[in-house]
């Protein structure tokens, strides 16, 4: 446990805590880490699970891959349920096995290009299927992520200073909004994939 989450789970930072228990899933392929990371933020009195959440709506297994696993690791943010974790945590051991290789590196049965086309994305005829940052609606939707991601950032710096962070409502409706269209756009770029 990082001496940031201990600091983030004192100052009560809910949305900090979810973002490092989610990223935990990646880190430690285990989920001990997510275990032990929530156990000490519930222990410390911080209600981690939402109650009146959204329904997940689970695809099947075939579908599972690397692209539905970071947009359900987007979604468990702003929908942190038991149910969501499960389902990511599934996905995260389907997408990378029970291997040691860090989030993010392909495994060794998956082919990586420039724009990370992985063998199981591949069309019927065997050709890549991949998002086209070129065509226009694939591009307006790659640059409302990163909008969205520099606005995020520059949030949460604005946040870190000091020893003690303040968060302000309006941040914080800012930050669940620019996280909505970052889902949005990702849905988006996803529903064209298929």
């Amino acid at each position: 446990m990082t001496a940031e989450f201990i600091s983030a789970v004192e100052d009560g930072n809910i949305l900090r805590v979810r973002i490092m228990l989610k990223d935990s899933l990646l880190v430690d392929r285990s989920f001990k880490k997510f275990k032990e990371m929530h156990k000490y933020a519930e222990d410390k009195g911080l209600k981690i699970w939402m109650d009146n959440a959204a329904k997940v709506e689970t695809l099947p297994e075939t579908s599972w891959n690397e692209d539905l696993m970071n947009l359900e690791l987007t979604r468990l943010v702003n929908n942190f349920t038991k149910e969501r974790a499960i389902y990511c945590s599934k996905i995260i051991k389907k997408v990378y096995g029970n291997n040691t290789v860090s989030a993010g590196t392909p495994r060794s049965d998956q082919k990586s290009t420039k724009n990370h086309t992985y063998a199981s994305d591949r069309t019927s005829a065997g050709q890549p299927k991949h998002v086209n940052p070129q065509s226009s609606d694939d591009s307006r939707d790659y640059e409302t992520i990163l909008h969205e991601v520099k606005k995020l950032n520059e949030i949460l710096k604005n946040n870190s200073a000091g020893s003690r962070r303040s968060w302000k409502y309006d941040d914080i409706e800012s930050i669940q909004k620019m996280a909505n269209n970052i889902c949005t756009a990702c849905d988006r770029i996803n529903k064209r994939r298929k």
